[in-house]
């Protein structure tokens, strides 16, 4: 009997956590990652090379997640339409009952380069026989550390755009969470488009102010036009197809302003942490 919960992406910053958190609760996991030579030896995960055949890879799983990078996104060597439909189709072969997807909520964006990359990938699992879950997560609030982490501890400033946007940032551990728990639960019972949200609603000025209330230091916050900042990034060596995304995220967010969600609590029993309690956690990041 199939028994076997497959991890693509299980040594990324979400993924080693989802691992983390299956074999806390008794799964076998088979962790799929490109260093799956230099991945310890843990008891109840098995580490294999993502180089491998998906036929190969599922063969005895019976529930896996899909994270984009796996299928080879952003490598202009691979080719992840086809890579998906390997995936899909030795799904089918071995008999896997459930296919989660990590995705984007730019994918409910038609002008989002980043949701560019993940509604191809949606449609794709739509005609999977199987049952399909997709989680579509909002920004994870380890960005702002991208963002703001190196500026607050060399000056106690911060810039951005979109000031006075509001966005509803989630803990990236949460969205482990969700993950690890829809591996979990019957497939019929989670199967379907779930939003993955933070639980408020913040602008980037009151996530400085978030910071600096915690950090306990005065914070000077500069609201910089788009254009600025999109120079500044791709100037620094960011892609530009990247920045354009972030900077696409928080328009949209202007024009179609999300509501949080109860999807954290609907999966894991619990309310969403908040960002106060993120910058808590992490708080070394900005000293």
């Amino acid at each position: 009997m199939a028994s076997a919960i497959v991890v693509t992406g299980a040594t990324g910053p979400i993924g080693r956590q989802v691992v983390a958190g299956l074999r806390d609760r008794g799964a076998e996991v088979r962790a799929v990652t490109r260093q799956a030579d230099a991945a310890p030896a843990t008891a109840g995960i098995r580490f294999v090379s993502a180089q491998a055949p998906f036929v190969d890879l599922l063969d005895g799983a019976r529930a896996a997640l899909i994270n984009v990078t796996a299928l080879g996104a952003g490598d202009p060597t691979a080719d992840p339409e086809a890579r998906l439909t390997e995936l899909v189709a030795a799904a089918r072969t071995h008999g896997v009952g459930h296919l989660v997807l990590l995705s984007s909520a730019s994918a409910a964006d038609p002008e989002s380069p980043i949701g560019a990359g993940y509604r191809p990938v949606e449609e794709r699992l739509a005609q999977f026989d199987g049952a399909v879950t997709i989680l579509r997560s909002v920004l994870f609030m380890s960005n702002t550390a991208h963002w703001w982490s190196a500026a607050i501890q060399q000056s106690r400033t911060a810039s951005a755009p979109y000031a006075d946007v509001a966005v509803a940032p989630i803990d990236d551990r949460d969205v482990a969470s969700v993950i690890t728990a829809a591996l979990l639960t019957e497939p019929a019972a989670v199967a379907g488009t779930h939003l993955l949200t933070g639980p408020a609603l913040l602008t980037p000025r009151e996530l400085v102010a978030t910071i600096a209330e915690i950090l306990g230091a005065d914070i000077a916050f500069e609201d910089l036009p788009p254009d600025v900042v999109r120079g500044r990034l791709v100037g620094a060596g960011l892609p530009a197809r990247a920045v354009d995304g972030l900077l696409r995220s928080f328009e949209y967010a202007r024009l179609e302003p999300v509501a949080p969600s109860a999807a954290v609590q609907r999966f894991t029993g619990r309310r969403a942490g908040t960002y106060a309690r993120w910058v808590a956690d992490h708080l070394a990041l900005f000293r």
